[in-house]
This record gives C-alpha cells, structure tokens and sequence, in this order.
C-alpha cells in the first residue's frame, strides 16, 4: 500500500466535496452526541451505522458522486451488521480500560478496609508511600499497555466499517477481510489510522468545531486506502468480494 496515494485521494476528493462534507460532518455529529447524552447504550447502538454512513459517503464522493446525507443514515439499512460491528469494536476497547480501572482501584481499597489504628504513623506513612508508588507504576505501564493494543485493533479493524459501507455482509465476515487485508502492510495502515486520529484531534481542539472540517479528512483517507487495498487498479465501483493477496502473502 502507497500511504501517499491514500493521503493525496483523500485529500482531494475532500477537497473537491468540503462544502458538502459540512453539513454531513454537522449531522452525523449531533446525531452522535444527542445518542449519548440520551444514554449510553443509544450510543453505542449507532456509532456503527454511522461510521459505516460517513465511510458510504467517502466512497460516493471518491467514485464521482456527491456527499449527502441520504448516504450517511445508509448504514442503519444494513443495522444487522454494523450495529453488532459497533458494539463489538467498542466493547473490545471499553473492557480492557474497565478492568484497568478495577486493577487501579483495588490496592486503595484493600488498604483502607485492612488500616489497622494501631500501627505506628510511620510505618503507616512507608506503607502508603510504597503502595502509592507501586499503583503508579502500574498505572503507567497499564495505560501504555492498552494505548498499544488499542492501535493494535484500530489498524486490524481499519477496513471493517468501509466495508460494510461497500458490500451486503455479516460484521464477522467484515472483520476477517479488515483482519486479512491488514495482515501484511500493518505498519502502513497504523500510520493512516494515526494521521486520520490527528485531524480528528485538531479539530477537537476549535471548541470541536472544528472536527466539522477535519472529521471527514480522515474519513476520506481511510477510504481511499481501502479502495487502493480492495478494488482493481482503476475499478470504478464496489470493491470484490475478497481483497487482493498481497505478493508477501503468495510465497
């Protein structure tokens, strides 16, 4: 995969499209904030549906079409899939964090129900000191740890979403073509999905304003990496079945 093709396709079907990408960008993030401030399950329940409609409209953009918002609630017809490939990806980012938190917590509390009143203030003091020095530590090492797995999972997961968008398929068969096509070429594909993340922070940065006018950069790169990745040279419409073997992959 050539990372600046991805990057140079992205950026000047954005280009081409930014007008159109506002409102989409405007829509899809309301829709996304009211869902969790109403609770969390409603979020979770659509971030699916609509990762897959922001990748759909990419697509359309990229293939000569417009940006519209038609297209970014196209997910929610295929919902039997990206609801259950949303829920998988959150769930598998939001347990580690939560058993991380546990961990975290778990030495303070044993301390604070075995405190013995008697003990000297000193030795007391050492004890607290000791035990606050070995969470940190852990807590260092724990937050590194799943930092790595979690770009670990969002390079694997990378292509699961522009392939629902693309193609009628379960979530699991999305997510072992996105696991296929990123076995070779990994290092490649983090470097997007960091960049993606990157203008999605900038523009978190304007009062999140501002992700109204990067959010669908990202996007737009992610999909043409996947184009690069799944269709023939010069295909022109929805991406085959499979992705092509990388020559790595043939020996």
């Amino acid at each position: 995969m050539k990372i600046g093709n991805a990057i140079n396709d992205g950026l000047e079907s954005y280009g081409a499209h930014w007008k159109e990408w506002l409102l989409v960008s405007l829509v899809y993030l309301v829709t996304v904030f009211v869902a969790h401030m109403l609770c969390v399950i409603p979020g979770l329940l659509i971030i699916g549906p609509m990762m897959a409609g922001m990748f759909a409209c990419a697509l359309r953009a990229q293939r000569g079409g417009t940006v519209e918002t038609e297209d970014l609630f196209g997910g929610f017809k295929r919902a039997g899939s990206t609801v259950v490939a949303g829920l998988v990806m959150s769930v598998t980012l939001m347990l580690p964090m939560l058993a991380i938190y546990v961990l975290m917590m778990a030495p303070a509390l044993l301390m604070a129900v075995g405190a013995d009143p008697e003990r000297p203030s000193d030795q007391a003091a050492g004890l607290f000191a000791a035990s606050f020095a070995g969470m940190f530590i852990f807590q260092f090492i724990a937050i590194m740890a799943y930092w790595i797995f979690s770009l670990w999972f969002a390079t694997r997961i990378a292509f699961v979403f522009p392939i629902l968008a693309d193609r009628d398929i379960s979530w699991s068969e999305a997510y072992r073509l996105s696991f296929r096509a990123t076995k070779s070429g990994f290092w490649e594909v983090l470097l997007l999905v960091f960049i993606a993340w990157v203008f999605a922070s900038i523009g978190s940065m304007f009062c999140y304003v501002g992700m109204l006018v990067t959010l669908p950069i990202g996007f737009s790169i992610m999909a043409a990496a996947y184009r690069e990745r799944f269709e023939e040279p010069g295909a022109d419409s929805p991406a085959p079945s499979e992705p092509p073997v990388p020559s790595a992959e043939l020996g």
